[in-house]
């Protein structure tokens, strides 16, 4: 119960995660730039560089990455200074790497070479000690899903034997007199 793919088989846990994330991935989002010569305004859809993923597609990834995993992660594709787009990129692709001594952050991502902090936006939910990392809602509810799991379970067995009669009571006294 401790993996997203077994929390996700929990239909309470799954219906949740569903609901926050498509809750979350249909609001609008408008992007603002100030710069010395005027203010632009740009529709979120026309930042993104992921030829298959919609909009929509695009945010509720990221939500279920952040409310599973802990951390969220968007790549800003630039030409120098210049924004050309965003990239969803999943949780299982980036590896952060943290130099205690140093206090810097590197992530590494197999498909893009060379990552500078500034060109990664990092969505965390929740984070833990270290600051840098999310830790995700499976994490916190453990007990909770293992409980739930345990409880599914069982109620399976109960309704799989079809309600059958597992044994029979017996009274020495009739039962309307108990």
């Amino acid at each position: 119960m401790s993996t997203p793919r077994g929390a996700l088989s929990l239909s309470t846990f799954f219906s949740a995660v569903e609901l926050i994330a498509n809750s979350i991935a249909s609001l609008p989002i408008l992007i603002k730039t100030n710069s010395k010569d005027e203010e632009k305004k740009m529709y979120f859809k026309d930042m993104l560089k992921n030829q298959y993923l919609s909009e929509y597609m695009f945010k509720k990834q990221l939500i279920q990455d952040i409310l599973l995993y802990g951390d969220g992660f968007v790549y800003i594709d630039r030409q120098r200074t210049k924004i050309k787009g965003l990239r969803y990129i999943p949780y299982a692709d980036v590896s952060i790497i943290f130099n205690k001594f140093e206090g810097t952050i590197k992530y590494v991502c197999p498909y893009i070479k060379d990552i500078n902090p500034g060109n990664l936006i990092h969505l965390y939910k929740i984070s833990n000690d270290e600051g840098y990392r999310g830790v995700g809602i499976i994490e916190y509810a453990k007990r909770t899903l293992e409980l739930a799991n345990y409880t599914e379970n069982s109620a399976v067995d109960y309704y799989k034997k079809g309600l059958n009669w597992a044994g029979l009571l017996s009274s020495e006294n009739p039962l309307n007199q108990i």
